[in-house]
């Protein structure tokens, strides 16, 4: 498999909420930076998984957009460009983002990802999640 039809799975894996099909794409050892994204440190396997199973769980549609692969000469890396859009039926939360991601390989998988986005409206997401889980936790249920 390619290294773009690999990235290409990755996405369409988290669109169709197929987390094992996602996790197949990732090396046992990978890592992801996200550098805008404060208070976030670098991410192990594990980590990642928990953080898509949020988004999972709180998304009832998630979609990519890859706008444009750079193949980089001599080295085991592709430069994407790729925008997504997320939305929530239960809260009506949207979130739309473009990013520059460096996807790295090992072993034919995924193995390092440094993940450029706008940080402002992953805030901004990630704040109205946590409202509607709040709001969601202090409904009261039926007898």
């Amino acid at each position: 498999m390619t290294r773009s039809v690999l990235v290409e799975r990755f996405f369409g894996s988290l669109a169709a909420h197929d987390l094992e099909g996602y996790a197949a794409c990732l090396h046992e050892d990978v890592v992801v930076e996200l550098p805008f994204s404060k208070g976030a440190g670098p991410l192990d396997r594990e980590g990642l998984l928990r953080l898509d199973s949020f988004l999972l769980k709180n998304f009832t549609e998630i979609r990519f957009e890859i706008i444009r692969v750079h193949e980089l000469v001599a080295t085991d890396a592709l430069i994407v460009e790729y925008g997504s859009h997320f939305e929530s039926e239960t809260s009506g939360i949207t979130y739309d983002n473009r990013y520059i991601g460096l996807f790295e390989f090992r072993d034919g998988l995924v193995s390092r990802l440094v993940e450029y986005a706008n940080p402002v409206p992953a805030a901004e997401m990630f704040a109205a999640v946590s409202r509607a889980v709040a709001e969601r936790d202090r409904a009261p249920t039926s007898p």
